[in-house]
C-alpha cells in the first residue's frame, strides 16, 4: 500500500494548480515556494475548495459496515514536519480533541459487539468517589481478578466507559460491557432499589455493588443505539470540563477491534451523496451492503 508523503502531495497539487489558479484568480507561483507544513495547508485549503474529492480511503468497521472518506488530495504522511506554532491554538486543540475522541469511541462502539449498556456509580462509604484515576486503577484490577476467578479459560470482561463528574465532584461512569455472563446479574429488589429500574427490567451486578456501589445494566437490542449512547456525552462543554479536571475522556479494555483500511486510491467507489461533507472532506457510510471477503467485492 503506497504511503503519500509531502513530495507526493506537492506534485499532485502542482499538476492541478494551474487549473485551480485560473478559477481562483490567484498566481500559481505561490505553490513553488511551499517549504513548511503551514504553507502546504494554506495552499491545500485553497485547492480543496475548487477540486473534486476524488481520492478515497475505504475502511472496514466489521459487521458489514464500510466508511468511505473522500478528499481532494492524499493525506500527508505522519512523518512530515509541521509548523505547530501556527497550528495549535487552544480552540483548535480542543476541537481536534473532541473530534478524535468521538471518532475513537464511535469506532470502538461500532466495531465490537456489546451486550449491555451500563452505569457505574461510586459509594462514598466504600471508595473515594472524587478520585477517578485511583478508582479506575482499582476497578480494572478488580475486574481482571473477577474474570480470572469467575470466568476462567482466558475469558475477559471487556468495556468501553465514559467518566462523568457530578455537581458535587462525585464521579460515575456510563458505557458498554460484554463478556459478563447473565448468571452473574440479578433483578433489582423491590423496596431496596428504585421501582423504575424494576419496571424497565434493568439488572444489577451484585459483586460490583458490594465492592464499589450502585450499578445497573440494560440489554442491548439495537447496536446503533449502543453507538449513540457511547458518543452522546462527548460534547464541547463535556470535553472542556474533563480537560479542566485533567482526566481522560474515555476508558477501554485492551484488545478491542478497530477499523482497518482496506483500500485507498482515486475514484474507487462512485458516491452520489455524502452523509457528511464540507470543503475539506466527504464521508459516506454503507451499512450491511457489501461483504469485503467476497471475491467479487466492489473494493478489490
Amino acid at each position: 500500500m503506497k504511503k503519500f508523503d509531502l513530495a507526493d502531495t506537492l506534485q499532485l497539487m502542482a499538476e492541478m494548480g494551474n487549473k485551480v489558479a485560473l478559477k481562483m484568480g490567484r498566481p500559481f507561483f505561490e505553490v513553488c515556494y511551499m517549504d513548511t507544513f503551514s504553507d502546504l495547508m494554506k495552499w491545500s485549503g485553497y485547492l480543496q475548495q475548487y477540486t473534486p474529492k476524488n481520492f478515497q480511503i475505504i475502511r472496514d468497521y466489521h459487521n458489514g459496515t464500510i466508511k468511505i472518506i473522500a478528499k481532494a488530495f492524499p493525506p500527508v504522511s505522519k512523518g512530515t514536519k509541521r509548523n505547530r506554532q501556527t497550528f495549535k491554538t487552544y480552540d483548535r486543540r480542543l476541537y481536534n480533541s473532541i473530534t478524535r475522541s468521538k471518532q475513537t469511541v464511535y469506532e470502538l462502539a461500532i466495531c465490537n459487539k456489546w451486550s449491555y449498556f451500563v452505569t457505574f456509580t461510586i459509594d462514598k462509604n466504600k471508595y473515594d468517589r472524587t478520585d477517578i484515576k485511583a478508582f479506575m486503577k482499582a476497578f480494572i484490577k478488580w475486574l481482571n481478578n473477577f474474570s480470572d476467578r469467575k470466568l476462567g479459560d482466558g475469558r475477559r470482561i471487556e468495556y468501553l466507559l465514559i467518566p462523568e463528574i457530578g455537581k458535587r465532584g462525585a464521579w460515575h461512569l456510563h458505557g458498554l460491557i460484554r463478556g459478563l455472563p447473565r448468571k452473574h446479574l440479578s433483578k433489582f429488589v423491590k423496596g431496596k432499589h428504585p421501582q423504575r429500574l424494576i419496571d424497565k427490567g434493568w439488572l444489577n451486578w451484585k459483586a460490583y455493588e458490594e465492592k464499589f456501589g450502585f450499578c445497573c445494566f440494560a440489554r442491548i437490542i439495537d447496536s446503533k443505539m449502543a453507538v449513540r449512547y457511547a458518543t452522546k456525552k462527548i460534547s464541547k462543554s463535556y470535553t472542556t470540563q474533563m480537560r479542566g479536571c485533567g482526566e481522560r475522556l474515555y476508558y477501554c479494555s485492551k484488545g478491542l477491534k478497530r477499523s482497518k483500511e482496506i483500500k485507498r486510491g482515486y475514484n474507487i467507489v462512485p458516491v452520489v451523496d455524502y452523509d457528511f461533507e464540507n470543503e475539506w472532506v466527504g464521508i459516506k457510510w454503507i451499512y450491511n451492503q457489501y461483504n469485503i471477503n467476497n471475491d467479487n467485492d466492489l473494493f478489490r
